[in-house]
């Protein structure tokens, strides 16, 4: 069985607090605080070329979207990236040191949404807003690119869940091409059965009971949660999806899923990569601070995602 690196034991045991309740048992309200104060204490804020907030028609109302822009030049592509937080928690601050590093690495504008959150706005409000997003980022690529728009799609946990249902509910009315989706130690299905969840499921930051409580929140119809638009695994054709990275962490009680959803992919004809981070846990893309692997995973990624981009570029016989 994979084992936690003597850093990520450490920031553990610095975050334990006996004491408190459960974190399935705080309020919702703490448990969002402590994302905030976890993420700016132990995520790296990289230096981009400038930051703007837009705000844009949501359908429901008002979204929030921040827009990171490389140095020296503007993004030649765009990707929409939502977070994760359980659909519970989770903001624009809690990932502006990811969506930097992911801005510096691959050289493209980064979109980050700040959708509506359970419980007060249970699915399908986080879908929806996410896919409004997708339409506004559609619009902005055909700005700058009117022959060939280009958009790329990506998420973390939850964030990843939206990603990959907002994709399939695109797929083939897109005014833009979906260059690729990147999904980060992602839900893609409603299951707590499996060997990861069995080995991680305590102990490792996102607690089996934890995640229980997010499904609970987002989707309080229980007959609901095991359909595609929650549950992507779900779904029987996988065909059409974008080229695909999917990162799980070694560590986390959601690998299993996600890297069988990845398994999946491959035969359906999608274009995937997939890699395994050793010895670190669900959130760990969020401690660039204090672990390099997950340095190197954002530079990876944003690497990754310049390359699908170029890629999608060649295949049409486009330059830059």
């Amino acid at each position: 069985m994979p084992s936690l690196s003597p850093e990520s034991l450490r920031i553990i045991e610095e975050l334990a607090t006996p004491d408190a309740a459960s974190p399935s048992e705080r309020p919702v309200e703490t448990l969002r605080e402590e994302l905030e104060a976890l993420a700016r204490a132990r995520s790296d804020r990289p230096r981009v070329g400038a930051v703007e907030d837009r705000l844009i028609d949501g359908g429901n109302g008002p979204i929030t979207v921040r827009l990171y822009h490389p140095e020296g030049r503007r993004g030649d592509g765009l990707a929409l990236y939502l977070h994760g937080g359980g659909w519970v928690r989770g903001s624009l601050e809690t990932h502006d040191g990811l969506c930097r590093a992911l801005c510096a690495s691959s050289e493209l504008t980064i979109a980050s949404v700040d959708y509506r959150l359970a419980p007060e706005h249970p699915y399908p409000a986080a879908v929806d807003d996410c896919e409004a997003a997708l339409r506004w980022a559609e619009g902005l690529a055909e700005e700058r690119s009117p022959a060939h728009p280009l958009v790329s799609l990506m998420g973390d946990s939850a964030g990843a869940n939206l990603a990959a249902v907002v994709a399939r509910r695109r797929a083939g009315r897109s005014r833009a091409a979906l260059a690729s989706q990147v999904l980060i130690c992602p839900v893609v299905d409603y299951e707590h059965e499996s060997a990861s969840f069995a080995d991680f499921g305590v102990g490792h930051m996102l607690e089996t009971t934890m995640m229980r409580r997010y499904w609970e929140l987002y989707c309080p119809q229980v007959g609901l949660r095991t359909a595609p638009e929650l549950s992507p695994a779900r779904e029987q054709d996988l065909s059409g999806a974008p080229p695909t990275l999917v990162v799980t962490a070694a560590c986390d009680p959601l690998r299993d899923q996600g890297e069988a959803y990845a398994q999946r992919l491959v035969p359906a004809g999608v274009p995937t990569t997939a890699i395994r981070v050793a010895g670190v846990a669900h959130p760990f893309v969020l401690l660039s601070r204090d672990l390099e692997p997950a340095r190197a995973t954002l530079s990876y990624t944003g690497g990754w995602l310049a390359a699908a981009h170029a890629n999608h570029r060649a295949s049409q016989g486009l330059r830059g």
